[in-house]
């Protein structure tokens, strides 16, 4: 799982990345340890060396870049291996090489420690400018809809409010108690059309409907 996280979030963030430009990711992969520790294997088995290449150090160094970037042991051990069973003159340079990594071990463990550090900063700033960006989104995506429900709101008052006012003024016909049901149900609904009139025709219709609603009630009561 963490191997899955750390690809996944180098692809992520190097998605941001010009394609030119070198990264902490691409220095820490160039670092020889799993590329040593791979020819140390493919040496012993196929080159009858006088001594044993494959060492702890070497393994947990490669261990350790294996954990921080994209590469693969097994991978870089299988590919090592086919090489040098098929390329015996390959061998002395491959020695050289090993000999040559496992005494640089120190210097190049505190080089890579270091770009650990640099890609965590990394990752933590791009993390942020990302999260960043999705707020923005997120509240771009809320004004649109915002917005798109202020529209709606406005097509339904254009409909509704007209129809609404000429039937306040013509009042409301029927059964007093039926009568009373729909005042009720205008007065609910002309609360929203408040704005959509004038204030001093808001105010009158809206007391028309108050002072009919007022009458019937009066009248049903009686």
């Amino acid at each position: 799982m963490k191997k899955l996280a750390v690809v996944t979030c180098a692809a992520v963030i190097g998605s941001l990345i010009p394609a030119h430009a070198e990264t902490v990711f691409d220095r820490m992969e160039e670092i020889p340890f799993i590329k040593a520790y791979a020819y140390a294997e493919a040496v012993d088995d196929y080159c009858f060396a006088t001594k044993k290449f494959s060492n702890q150090d070497l393994a947990k160094a490669a261990s350790l870049q294996e954990d921080e970037t994209a590469l693969n042991i097994n991978t870089a051990v299988t590919k090592a291996k086919r090489h040098l069973a098929g390329d015996q003159s390959a061998c002395a340079p491959a020695m050289t090489f090993i000999d040559r990594t496992v005494a640089e071990l120190p210097g190049l463990k505190q080089q890579f420690e270091a770009m650990i550090v640099e890609k965590r900063e990394f990752v933590a700033t791009q993390r942020a400018i990302l999260q960043e960006a999705a707020k923005a989104e997120a509240r771009k995506a809320e004004e649109a809809r915002e917005a798109e429900a202020a529209r709606a709101r406005a097509e339904t008052m254009e409909r509704v409010c007209p129809a609404l006012s000429e039937m306040i003024e013509a009042g409301a016909k029927g059964d007093p108690t039926l009568r009373l049901g729909t005042l009720s149900i205008w007065i609910m609904q002309f609360k929203q059309c408040r704005g959509f009139f004038e204030p001093a025709k808001f105010e009158a219709l809206t007391k028309k409907l108050d002072d009919d609603f007022a009458a019937t009630k009066k009248g049903i009561s009686q």
